[in-house]
């Protein structure tokens, strides 16, 4: 079922970690230990750590409602941030009979464990979709709220 010698946006996992990382608490970020082989020359490698290392991913919506990521090499790739976190945590695409949804329905909420794999031909209703616990070794950590304390007292 899985695609093992998978590509997104034309990069293996081990390319696209060139560019991206999840940091601590399961966002996308630009990666903050890019290698200098990945820039065109001098200019674009002071602008990437000045600007972008180690910053969030825009969170800008596309007209569908997904917040993309854009991978500037030789040349200009673009894709949907879901996917490069989807690749990054499990190293395979889903089949082409199956898709990736956002178990809370928002499609700016990229972490980890709100993504689900379905079936295209017959999706489970959303409100039965466990989402995936993340990995060994990472935790992700609610903010301490006034809400989230009432329950304590």
């Amino acid at each position: 079922m899985k695609n093992t010698d998978a590509t997104y946006l034309g990069l293996t996992q081990e390319e696209l970690k060139w560019f991206f990382q999840l940091n601590i608490f399961g966002r996308l970020i630009n990666n903050p230990n890019r290698p200098d082989h990945t820039f065109k020359d001098d200019k674009h490698i002071k602008r990437y750590f000045n600007n972008y290392a180690g910053r969030l991913t825009s969170n800008t919506p596309d007209r569908n409602g997904y917040a993309l990521v854009r991978v500037l090499t030789d040349r200009k790739r673009v894709g949907y941030r879901y996917m490069v976190v989807w690749f990054l945590m499990h190293g395979w695409l889903p089949p082409q009979d199956y898709q990736i949804i956002h178990v809370d329905g928002d499609k700016l909420n990229d972490f980890p464990s709100n993504l689900a794999m379905t079936p295209v031909a017959n999706p489970t209703p959303l409100s039965t979709i466990q989402p995936l616990t993340p990995p060994k070794g990472m935790h992700i950590y609610a903010a301490n709220t006034k809400t989230n304390l009432q329950g304590l007292r």
